[in-house]
C-alpha cells in the first residue's frame, strides 16, 4: 500500500486523487526532495484527533456546508390590524350593493375586503379611497336612478 506524497496518509490501490487531502496522484515529483520543497508534509490527522474547526473541509472541492438564508414571502404591514375606516366603507358597501347601485357596490366591496391583503399600508390605503370613490358614485348614481324612477311614476300615473 502507497502512502501520499503530500499528506503521508495510505491510499488504496488504484485511485487518481487522494481520500484526505484530495492531491493529484498523477502530478508526483520525481524526488522526495523536491515534494519537501514545493509542498510541505502536512501529517494526516488519526482517528482520535479531531479536525481543527478552523481548517476547511478535505476532499475534492469540498466546500463548507452554509445555512441557506430566511425569506419571508414579503414585508410584515405596519397596521397589522383593520384600517380606520375599514368597518365603516365595508358596511357602506354592503349598502351600497343592495339598496343603490349593484355594480359599483360590488367593486367597492371587492375593493374594500381585498385591502387587508395588501402588503404596504400606502397600498391599503389606495384600495380603500378606491372603495370610497366607487361607493360615493354608486349612492349617488343610485338615488339620482330612484329620483327619475319616482317621477315617471307620478308623471305616468296622472
Amino acid at each position: 500500500m502507497k502512502n501520499c506524497p503530500k499528506c503521508g496518509s495510505p491510499l488504496p490501490e488504484g485511485v487518481k486523487f487522494c481520500p484526505t487531502c484530495s492531491y493529484d496522484l498523477g502530478k508526483q515529483p520525481d524526488t522526495v526532495e523536491n515534494t519537501a520543497q514545493t509542498e510541505p508534509y502536512v501529517k494526516a490527522p488519526s482517528d482520535s484527533q479531531q479536525p481543527n474547526s478552523n481548517t476547511p473541509p478535505q476532499g475534492y472541492n469540498a466546500q463548507p456546508y452554509q445555512q441557506p438564508p430566511v425569506y419571508t414571502p414579503y414585508p410584515a404591514v405596519p397596521n397589522n390590524g383593520n384600517p380606520k375606516n375599514y368597518t365603516g366603507l365595508l358596511v357602506w358597501s354592503i349598502v351600497n350593493l343592495v339598496c343603490c347601485c349593484l355594480p359599483l357596490g360590488i367593486v367597492g366591496l371587492v375593493f374594500t375586503v381585498t385591502s387587508k391583503n395588501e402588503m404596504t399600508a400606502e397600498a391599503q390605503e389606495k384600495k380603500l379611497k378606491n372603495a370610497f370613490i366607487c361607493n360615493l358614485i354608486g349612492t349617488i348614481v343610485g338615488f339620482v336612478v330612484e329620483i327619475i324612477w319616482v317621477f315617471l311614476n307620478i308623471i305616468l300615473a296622472f
